[in-house]
């Protein structure tokens, strides 16, 4: 039996019910960004899981820190991708907009030890200053854990939020 992998057919989780309903594929291409994030593609990997349908996680370029650190993720709740693509990193970026940059060293594998990880949310650490950098719309990075309340950590050059 040949393999064949359904990637841009797949995109929503009702996408993936149909495919598997008629017998297209044998495997999905899933990506974080291309779902609607970490939730929705687990949704459809385990659905994959459920009807014996073989998954990857892959990427697109120039994917950053965040992506990689929902991509770690993703592999440890899915059920075992057969494969992952990303991690790339300063590989393909002039520079990542996380402090701590999560990419592939030596045999391919993740570079990402515990002490690199943020002990807060998904694991990556976003540095205010280079997401100016890059950002073309006004943003502002929030602490959310002063006193409970979304409070400014950082703005970026436009002060008109």
């Amino acid at each position: 039996e040949a393999e064949l992998m359904v990637d841009e057919s797949v995109t929503t989780f009702q996408s993936a019910e149909r495919l598997i309903r008629l017998g297209i594929g044998n495997r999905f291409n899933l990506k974080i960004s291309k779902h609607g994030g970490l939730f929705n593609a687990l949704k459809i990997a385990h659905l994959a899981n459920r009807n014996g349908i073989a998954f990857q996680l892959g990427a697109h370029y120039g994917e950053t820190s965040m992506l990689t650190a929902c991509g770690i993720i993703f592999y440890a709740l899915s059920g075992q991708p057969v494969a992952m693509e990303g991690a790339f990193g300063a590989h393909l970026l002039a520079s990542d907009v996380c402090k701590n940059t999560l990419q592939f060293g030596k045999n391919a594998c993740i570079d990402a030890p515990a002490e690199k990880m943020s002990p807060l949310g998904m694991g990556y650490e976003v540095a205010p200053e280079l997401l100016a950098q890059y950002s073309p719309t006004p943003y502002r990075v929030y602490n959310t854990l002063a006193n409970n309340k979304l409070t400014p950590l950082k703005q970026n050059k436009n002060e008109n939020l």
